[in-house]
């Protein structure tokens, strides 16, 4: 699961502020403008905005527009974007959930996104980054065009380098320049086989949960643990999401170890409560495993 420039946490966490980005890189050929971005948007930067580092973040880059939104856990709005074309990489639909706040784009007008995979089973739908700092217009004329002011919609040319603000500049600089990466595969959504599900996961249990810390659409959980099937469930601060949980509710629980976290198995059945239509099925069959 990806954590560079967005946590989980930030997700939620909207402050006014003026970010000030120097930009200039010697070992790019391709130089971003100096941009004093004007937003809501509460950006946490680890390492200085080039276009290096956007394309080291970026599984595709895609010309794509803005058609609606969903949210995601039924909280976080994401924009629906229908992509026109694949600049760089590829992406598993046709149309792509990107979550970026609502005031930096605008619906029904075309942007140029460097998409950046977020895949964690937390959420029910997988979805996309797309650097707040980084918003890139596409014009009727071909130009191309970075947001600069989110309030007042106002832009300026992305780069430094006249040639590269078309779109024709951009995908020529990026197709001999920049090499192409695997296609990102994203976790399963789902596992049906339940003997599958469960070679999977690295820990199989039943649970009460005592104690919910709501942080949005994810919760962090205490709870006692009332059988284990596979594993041992000693997790601190366990992150589930906050629409599938209820206090004193009872469930099963798979999960796998992913970069040092522990996160469900799969987005949709990986937490199974005892008021599930398949409950019977998942712990008949975890019970015949011990």
């Amino acid at each position: 699961m990806k954590k560079k420039w967005l946590s989980l946490a930030s997700l939620g966490f909207l402050s006014a502020l003026i970010i000030v980005f120097f930009v200039i890189n010697k070992k790019d050929k391709i130089t971003l403008t100096e941009v004093n971005m004007v937003s809501s948007t509460m950006g946490v930067l680890e390492k200085e905005l080039t276009f290096s580092s956007l394309m080291e973040d970026a599984n595709a880059v895609v010309v794509g527009k803005v058609v609606g939104t969903t949210l995601l856990n039924g909280e976080k709005p994401a924009l629906s974007v229908k992509i026109q074309e694949h600049i760089y990489g590829e992406t598993d639909d046709d149309t792509v959930l990107v979550y970026l706040d609502e005031e930096l784009v605008e619906q029904d007008e075309t942007y140029v996104f460097f998409l950046e995979p977020f895949d964690s089973p937390i959420y029910d739908d997988f979805f996309y980054l797309n650097h707040p700092e980084f918003i890139i217009k596409l014009e009727e004329n071909n130009q191309l065009l970075r947001l600069k002011d989110a309030f007042e919609k106002t832009y300026e040319q992305p780069f430094v380098e006249t040639k590269y603000n078309t779109l024709t500049g951009l995908k020529q600089y990026i197709h001999e320049n920049i090499k192409p990466k695997p296609p990102y595969v994203p976790i399963p959504s789902e596992i049906n086989d339940l003997q599958e599900l469960m070679d999977e996961s690295d820990i199989v249990a039943e649970i009460t949960i005592d104690k919910i810390e709501n942080e949005g659409s994810v919760s962090v959980v205490d709870y006692t643990v009332l059988e284990t099937y596979k594993g041992k469930l000693h997790v601190e601060d366990l992150l589930l999401p906050s629409h599938k949980i209820k206090q004193n509710g009872q469930y099963i629980i798979f999960l796998k170890k992913d970069d040092g976290e522990w996160l469900l198995t799969t987005r949709h059945n990986s937490l199974i409560s005892t008021n599930d239509e398949n409950y019977y099925d998942y712990i008949t069959f975890v019970q015949g495993q011990k």
